[in-house]
């Protein structure tokens, strides 16, 4: 509801919002000025219920042009007063107030003038010339869907409020910018010291961090959801692309901008170090949540003094977080989706890489080992062609290992006192990457290694921003713990090794020169731009063949956490 009082007037205006999504406005009007009647076109448009002086969409409706000679309801047509008694109205006679520019069912005021719709005028927008056809200007269709609700919330927008909307309004200037509470400066109020100058630059640089983390998580929202439905298509990784693209810039950003730490002196920052103690980077629930939602294992982490990280969230934050690594990760959807990559295994083709590929590297190696004969004459020290014998086949060894499913599944397993492991990939995940991989120069793949290379790169990105944080902390307080109770720069430099997708940047050590590659047949090649189908993860198939049958309800499809993000 809007009160407002102009020219003398005072006019109360309610939005009603029906059942089915329709909005109209009802205005009663008090003493309003009066005004001229129109005498142009006007146009009634059945989206937003308004009456318009041109046409704007496809759904207004022109009506009479000249208001004032508008004669009063015929007597075919039921009065005003009649359809009262009869609790009837007509559903074509309707009522344009000069003043406030809208159309009402009721004549609510005297400057309100009666006028009907045309029986038929949307064939264009303005009187067609006695030269031109009926089929010149086709029929418009009126908005239905997502079209509608852009023109119905179009009209809320610009019409809840009594004034345009303002780039301060928009953005909340006024929450965002009334945020900054230094302590010091609370310290200095109540005259026990002195405000620090560095304190503001403390908390908006932080405060940037906190919503550039948002931004990052909101973009991974989206990416696995592209990446997790049925059918994963060239649109959806081009989708995908631009967001992981887009985190990258971020972290880049992110990265950059503790150069304006770095502008603060240590001696500057122990002015007001222990007025936030124990507050602590540490405790970002955000930045947990994207390292959770990226993939992170929760075996990988460190706490500190006896504590889990989550220890040191807020309470209310805790299942968000948690639920995090056990819905879908960026991880877990790009590994069901390379292992459900249509043109690795082409059985009805005859096709299957795997195999394929370890009979290029037993090709590869026993070239290398032909081309240590021409050098054995000439050769002068024995020793050294048998150790090059000895290198090749070693070579050759680790490359057959690392294609062998057995092998792999080893590699998975953590060693030793390392709680990470050599491979996390699934065995078929990692052989559709490594194909994608490997023929860098076939364009049918370019897609999906973008996606693949968005990865590592965020990755090293982030990476570089533990380092960049690893190294500020040192300069700022040196060997010193954190406010949170952590180690400090001890700490921050350990979580530096934390590389998700790790096993994307091994790959590297698969790779065989370009001429000693299998050949892809084309009809193989041209299924690189079919949808790749999302197979059921192999957890699910065990437990499909370890349990009864679901039933109906139980088979129904479960609502992805990140269902929510447009």
């Amino acid at each position: 509801l809007s009160l407002s009082m102009a020219d003398g007037g005072a006019s109360l205006r309610v939005f009603w919002q029906t059942s089915a999504g329709a909005g109209v406005f009802l205005s009663h009007a008090k003493t309003p000025t009066p005004s001229p009647a129109s005498t142009g076109s006007l146009y009634y448009c059945e989206a937003s219920k308004c009456v318009h002086e041109r046409r704007h969409c496809s759904a207004c409706v022109k009506v009479r042009s000249n208001l004032p000679s508008l004669q009063p309801p015929s007597a075919t047509a039921p009065a005003a007063d009649e359809d009262a008694e009869n609790n009837t109205i007509d559903p074509n006679m309707f009522y344009y107030c000069e003043p406030s520019k809208w159309c009402y069912k009721y004549d609510h005021c005297k400057s309100c003038s009666p006028f009907r719709l045309m029986p038929a005028p949307r064939a264009s927008v303005d009187p067609p010339s006695a030269a031109s056809s009926p089929e010149a200007a086709p029929e418009p269709s009126p908005p239905t869907g997502l079209d509608a609700q852009r023109i119905r919330l179009s009209n809320v927008v610009l019409t809840e409020r009594d004034k345009p909307l303002s780039y301060h309004d928009y953005l909340h200037l006024d929450k965002i910018l009334g945020a900054q509470h230094p302590v010091s400066q609370v310290v200095q109020e109540a005259g026990i010291g002195e405000a620090s100058h560095d304190e503001t630059m403390f908390i908006v640089t932080h405060q940037v961090y906190e919503l550039w983390f948002k931004l990052i998580l909101h973009e991974l929202g989206s990416a696995i959801q592209m990446l997790s439905r049925q059918q994963v298509g060239m649109e959806e990784l081009e989708g995908v692309a631009a967001r992981l693209a887009r985190v990258v810039d971020i972290f880049s950003v992110a990265t950059t901008q503790f150069s304006v730490m770095n502008t603060m002196a240590p001696a500057d920052f122990l002015e007001f170090r222990d007025l936030i103690t124990p507050a602590s980077g540490f405790q970002s629930w955000q930045f947990r949540l994207i390292e959770n939602t990226l993939g992170l294992p929760p075996s990988w982490r460190s706490g500190h003094h006896g504590c889990t990280y989550m220890q040191a969230l807020p309470e209310e934050m805790h299942e968000r977080v948690s639920d995090a690594t056990k819905g879908p990760t960026l991880f877990s959807a790009v590994e069901r989706w390379l292992e459900s990559l249509p043109f690795v295994r082409v059985p009805s083709l005859g096709f299957d890489f795997t195999p394929a590929y370890r009979a290029a590297v037993e090709r590869f190696t026993e070239a290398r080992l032909s081309a240590l004969v021409p050098k054995a004459s000439e050769a002068q020290d024995g020793d050294a062609e048998e150790q090059e014998r000895k290198n090749i086949h070693k070579d050759s060894t680790a490359l057959l290992d690392m294609l062998d499913e057995a092998q792999h599944v080893q590699l998975c397993q953590p060693k030793g006192g390392s709680k990470i492991p050599r491979r996390r990939l699934s065995f078929d995940a990692t052989m559709g990457a490594l194909m994608l991989q490997a023929y860098v120069h076939v364009p049918h793949f370019a897609a999906h290694r973008r996606v693949l290379s968005l990865l590592v790169e965020i990755d090293a990105q982030l990476t570089s921003w533990r380092q960049a944080h690893a190294s500020l902390v040192r300069r700022q307080i040196g060997s010193k713990p954190g406010t949170g109770g952590s180690t400090g720069h001890e700490y921050l430099a350990n979580t530096a090794r934390f590389n998700v997708f790790g096993d994307l940047s091994a790959l590297a050590s698969l790779f065989l020169p370009r001429p000693s590659l299998p050949t892809i047949p084309p009809e193989v090649l041209a299924k690189a731009f079919e949808p790749a189908t999302l197979r059921r993860s192999r957890d699910e198939e065990q437990g499909a063949e370890a349990s009864p049958p679901p039933t109906l309800a139980e088979s129904a499809p479960s609502r992805c956490p990140y269902a929510n993000v447009d």
